[in-house]
């Protein structure tokens, strides 16, 4: 009733009590069968059952126990294989990872560097130019301030009018305030 509870488990142990049954006879018979029944044991539950077929079948038999044996190596060696090819493939696909991160940040540190680089460049150029308008400026203002005392040398006559016009403009304001309320400032 175990057996049957076990499943998969439990027809392994069926066959392998089977065919045990049947080859403690061989035992006695050859030492050779102990070794057999060991390796076959160890290889499979398929190499009992060939086992069993190898002893009651003499030599023929033993080739098909070392072909069983030869089965149960390589797929044992497959399944490992399978199993070293998944882990080669995440490691492979773990490494691409980390890989495709370091370029990226490799490349967000080239882009940010050349951002910088840029900005800086961008940043001297706009104060090489505002440092040019600024010279500009005061040369413009400087030949206006200097195009002034030329034009009074040039225009005398326009020198008195505007003298004249800034007296009357400014100056008599103050005249006439100064008169109504005699401050002191001007004598009448």
């Amino acid at each position: 009733m175990l057996i049957g509870r076990l499943g998969a488990a439990g027809s392994i142990l069926v066959a392998t009590r089977g065919a045990l049954n049947v080859t403690f006879a061989c035992l006695v018979a050859s030492p050779a069968g102990v070794a057999l029944l060991v390796l076959a044991l160890i290889a499979s539950p398929a190499g009992v059952a060939l086992l069993v077929l190898a002893l009651i079948a003499s030599p023929a038999g033993v080739a098909l126990l070392v072909l069983a044996l030869i089965a149960s190596v390589v797929r044992l060696l497959a399944a490992a294989g399978v199993a070293l090819l998944l882990l080669a493939l995440i490691a492979g696909v773990v490494r691409l990872l980390a890989a495709a991160g370091v370029a990226l940040l490799i490349l967000a540190l080239i882009a940010g560097v050349a951002l910088l680089i840029l900005a800086l460049i961008a940043s001297v150029a706009r104060l090489i130019l505002a440092l040019i308008a600024g010279v500009a400026r005061l040369l413009a203002a400087a030949a206006r301030a200097f195009a002034r005392p030329l034009a009074a040398v040039r225009d005398p006559e326009g020198l008195v009018a505007r003298i004249r016009r800034v007296r009357r403009e400014i100056l008599q304001p103050i005249v006439a305030g100064a008169e109504r309320h005699y401050i002191g400032l001007v004598r009448t």
